[in-house]
């Protein structure tokens, strides 16, 4: 599985593991080791046409359009901050959400896609589908969060980023590390520090929960409410399209996939997007269930 899914399921981190201090000593680690040297492919296969190119740049236009969105709604949660621990913490979370985002766009300018161009591919290829699975959530949370009420915003988003974005990004890492390994390691870093957020915000509404039980009957009705409204937000649709996609260029290209195993025993060419989907699917629901169970809420999501 993907870094993104790596502790979901028993959160241990609080926000004092991720302040201002200790963020900036991890970034200035992870940049002393972690330098990206590959290309997305290798520059005698970046492909003018063709199913490669085709998922790629649907990939990573989406992962750009929803990093800028992931990073706008950290900023509404830095400004309803109720202290400094939790601001620095919420501010560490959009700038890295800048810094996963110009990642992926670095990945479509090596592709030769011009500056001029970069913005109208984003909106063109991910731009549809944020606003598909991210508009009805953005109109529910974002007046939570202008009138100040971050326990339940900040748990809203983190239902929400598990719900329709935890099933596309589950297994991305896994399925395009044979054919786009700088890709594949863009995702990797992506999906550690998404865990690593969603972990500590977890905790962080566990112990406000804790310390304010009154607050929990209005926070459950919050999220009830919140996915009565989200119903018919089409995540199988958006995922159906996504690894469709990814078939035709996994099919288009198997000498690059040869024998790679996606998960231990299950050879990447040997699956089909309908099992893909019903993986990633499964695993979010799990992720999802053991989550409200730690946060205590008698919420069916």
């Amino acid at each position: 599985m993907t870094r993104y899914a790596e502790g979901a399921c028993a959160p241990t981190l609080t926000i004092a593991h991720c302040d201002l201090e200790s963020w900036l000593a991890a970034l200035v680690r992870q940049s002393a080791t972690e330098a990206v040297t590959a290309p997305t492919v290798p520059p005698d296969r970046i492909p003018s046409a063709g199913p490669l190119r085709d998922a790629l740049v649907h990939e990573l236009g989406f992962r750009c359009a929803i990093g800028e969105e992931a990073a706008r709604a950290s900023g509404l949660l830095v400004a309803a901050a109720p202290d400094t621990a939790t601001m620095e913490f919420f501010a560490t979370q959009m700038i890295d959400a800048v810094r996963h985002t110009k990642a992926f766009r670095d990945c479509l300018v090596e592709m030769g896609i011009s500056g001029r161009d970069l913005r109208d591919v984003i909106e063109h290829r991910g731009g549809s589908t944020r606003d598909r699975l991210l508009a009805p959530v953005d109109a529910y949370i974002t007046p939570l969060l202008v009138r100040g009420d971050v326990l339940a915003g900040a748990l809203l988003l983190i239902l929400a980023a598990e719900e329709y974005l935890g099933p596309l990004l589950e297994l991305s890492e896994r399925r395009w590390q044979p054919l786009a390994p700088a890709v594949a390691d863009r995702e990797r870093r992506a999906g550690r520090d998404e865990s690593r957020y969603l972990d500590a915000g977890s905790t962080l509404i566990r112990t406000w929960l804790e310390q304010r039980p009154y607050d929990r009957d209005r926070v459950a009705d919050i999220v009830d409410h919140a996915w009565s409204r989200w119903s018919n937000i089409p995540i199988l649709t958006v995922l159906s399209e996504r690894e469709r996609l990814f078939q035709a260029a996994l099919l288009a290209e198997p000498d690059l996939v040869g024998d790679y195993e996606i998960w231990p025993g299950r050879r990447l060419l040997d699956t089909t997007a309908d099992e893909r989907i019903d993986v990633a699917l499964a695993r979010s629901r799990e992720i999802q269930t053991s989550r409200l169970a730690y946060l205590g809420l008698g919420v069916t999501w």
